[in-house]
């Protein structure tokens, strides 16, 4: 190759093909893992917001939300949700922290009455 010769230039394609793309199963659990949690939040937390505001504003309300979650069917896609919310078991009852390890520490725990409502904390 001389000084006077252009380098030479690869040809990259138009455009990627998703579908033709061989992703490793890691790859798919992630891709699915994003999706499933973009699905609970845009539609499973409405659902269940609407539900509680339906059943609070009257006898009426939560007399229907009572004959709808009677059926089967959402019974089994509540306890999906509850699942898929709650994560595996078990579920560690305090965070490994630092002094609670420590073999000699002191560890005090206060509680505080902040004037707040449960929003703002």
């Amino acid at each position: 190759m001389s000084v006077s010769d252009p380098p030479a230039i690869k040809r990259r394609p138009v455009y990627l093909n998703l579908v033709r793309i061989r992703l490793p199963l890691p790859g798919i659990v992630s891709i699915l893992h994003r999706i499933s949690g973009a699905a609970l939040f845009l539609f499973a937390i409405p659902v269940v917001l609407f539900a509680m505001q339906a059943s609070v504003e009257s006898e009426d309300g939560f007399a229907s939300l009572k004959s709808m979650l009677a059926n089967p069917l959402c019974k089994l896609i509540l306890i999906g949700l509850l699942w898929a919310y709650l994560g595996p078991h078990p579920a560690p009852l305090v965070p490994d922290w630092e002094p609670f390890t420590w073999q000699n520490g002191f560890v005090q725990i206060i509680f505080a009455d902040v004037p707040c409502n449960w929003f703002q904390c």
